[in-house]
């Protein structure tokens, strides 16, 4: 519902005005890992702080910048930001964790320094992760921007269409992820904070892609929602930095490897056995009545034939 000075919450049908005062009562957590972005970070922060669903804390770490990215995160004057400074750089995802161990929000988002969010993005993702209490998370579509902000489209370094996504079963998402690789943008999640405290932090062994490596997780045990809107505007940039969006040769291969690691890891300890049988079924050897022993066969199989789309 958009929201409107004129309406009177008292005038509304019973229903949907408890549902709309239950929404306002849950707190969102945004966590903001910063580094080197005083060319974004204001736009950024200010994204949130001008959501249309207010309830929120913002807590930006600065992963000890070297440009005057702290100065400018300091100057932002509003009560609902916490601002983390760190005396040594620790890196994005080091980082990330410390934003989640001082969240105290109901829903958890997370959100690059670089990108913005569109302000209805929370609204839309709260209402839907408030009506279906089975699904886990939420993720919305993204479009790709540049460092200037101008739209990418027709670029031929990346795919920018890879977060227009449509919504799938946990084995759908398991399949599409061991076929496609990472589709889902981070800076779109929003997950409940029993979600993080069931499945832990980001994994640290993972600088590229320990955002994927959670999505493979969290699809093994939660059934997650796409909003098909482009709630997002995430910023890739094409020439060489410190962001791990850029693409270089060093970048590329780093990618590679941690693919491997995070399959070999999933289907060696964690993988869910119903969500695995379902999503390979065409691979499959042995259909069905699998053994612990032969699952483990199944799944060196599938991953000795692994190769990334």
């Amino acid at each position: 519902m958009k929201k409107d000075e004129s309406y009177d919450i008292n005038k509304l049908d019973y229903k949907l005005k408890d549902r709309i005062m239950t929404m306002t009562k849950k707190l969102v957590s945004v966590i903001i890992p910063s580094y080197n972005h005083s060319a974004f970070i204001e736009q950024t922060i200010h994204s949130v702080l001008q959501q249309a669903y207010a309830n929120l804390e913002v807590i930006v770490v600065d992963d000890c910048s070297t440009d005057n990215s702290a100065e400018l995160i300091n100057a932002i004057e509003d009560k609902r930001v916490k601002k983390i400074f760190l005396d040594e750089n620790l890196g994005t995802v080091r980082a990330l964790n410390l934003g989640l161990k001082e969240a105290n929000g109901d829903y958890i988002a997370t959100l690059g320094s670089d990108d913005v969010w569109e302000k209805d993005k929370l609204e839309k993702q709260v209402e839907i992760l408030e009506s279906n209490i089975d699904i886990g998370g939420c993720f919305s579509w993204a479009n790709m921007i540049d460092e200037n902000g101008q739209q990418l489209s027709n670029c031929m370094t990346i795919n920018h269409d890879v977060f227009i996504q449509e919504n799938r079963t946990s084995s759908q998402w398991f399949r599409y992820f061991f076929d496609m690789t990472n589709c889902l943008c981070h800076s779109s999640a929003l997950l409940r904070k029993s979600v993080y405290d069931d499945l832990g932090l980001y994994n640290v062994a993972y600088r590229q892609l320990h955002d994927f490596e959670y999505w493979v997780k969290l699809v093994n045990k939660y059934e997650i929602s796409i909003v098909q809107e482009p709630l997002v505007r995430y910023r890739r940039v094409e020439k060489t930095n410190d962001s791990v969006s850029a693409l270089t040769t060093e970048t590329s291969v780093r990618t590679l490897n941690e693919l491997y690691s995070i399959w070999l890891d999933c289907f060696s300890s964690y993988m869910k056995k119903e969500t695995f049988v379902e999503a390979f079924k065409d691979k499959l050897l042995k259909k069905e009545n699998l053994s612990a022993e032969e699952l483990i066969c199944e799944a060196f199989f599938i991953l000795k034939g692994f190769s990334v789309a």
